[in-house]
């Protein structure tokens, strides 16, 4: 093994459904150009390497127990099996419900369209007839195969390049040097920047980057988020 466990990586991928043994459709990547040239670019979306922790999470578990094997710049590709992935496909789990019912809710279904039915509920639209609309709750990719073209371009080996690495996946959008880190013996303390203090669900983003750090990095006893208004 390149990397043992807690380990952190940045990784640059491209991953996309297995349709036969010479076909595949992209549906996820770090790159912007890739998303463009498989028109699955969104303007909402970071196009950035990603972090991944050996062990831990952030990535499917078949694809980071492999990628602990993967040297610096080494480029490859991994398979991975529907049960590895997002599960066979589950004929339980389709569904009858009237096109009327449906319109009740303000929605209006269209084939192969992907619909919320509450919170955290969402199906595909698997078929429309006479009335009755055919929804399936399988994970869109349930039952596929799916291919990662993968590459590590950095490992994060200092407890600070961690830290940093852990904020940035929680608080995307904000730059990650306006932070200020002080590392103690048995605390740590947090100075994020004043823009940040207000944002929706900030609270959350701390609260999950307090537990990250305990869980990857270190038991310490406390770690203080610090506003400071200037």
């Amino acid at each position: 093994m390149v990397y043992k466990n807690n380990d952190f990586i940045l990784i640059e991928y491209t991953t996309s459904v297995k349709l036969d043994d010479k076909n595949r459709e992209v549906f996820d990547t770090t790159s912007k150009e890739i998303a463009r040239e498989h028109n699955i670019f969104r303007e909402d979306k970071i196009y950035e390497p990603k972090l991944v922790i050996i062990g831990g999470s952030y990535i499917l578990k078949a694809v980071n127990k492999q990628l602990a094997d993967f040297e610096i710049n080494r480029k490859d590709v991994i398979e991975v099996l529907p049960k590895d992935a997002f599960g066979r496909r589950d004929h339980s789990k389709f569904t009858t419900i009237s096109l009327r019912k449906l319109a009740k809710q303000n929605i209006h279904p269209k084939l192969g369209a992907i619909i919320s039915l509450g919170i955290r509920r969402k199906a595909v639209v698997r078929s429309i007839t006479a009335g009755r609309v055919l929804l399936d709750f399988n994970h869109p990719y349930a039952g596929k195969t799916l291919i990662y073209d993968l590459k590590v371009i950095k490992q994060c080996r200092t407890t600070i390049e961690k830290i940093m690495a852990l904020v940035h996946h929680r608080l995307p959008l904000v730059n990650v040097k306006q932070f200020k880190i002080d590392l103690g013996k048995d605390n740590l303390k947090i100075y994020p920047p004043e823009e940040i203090y207000y944002l929706e669900g900030i609270q959350l983003a701390k609260r999950g980057l307090a537990s990250d750090i305990k869980r990857y990095i270190s038991k310490l006893d406390k770690i203080i988020f610090i506003e400071e208004f200037k």
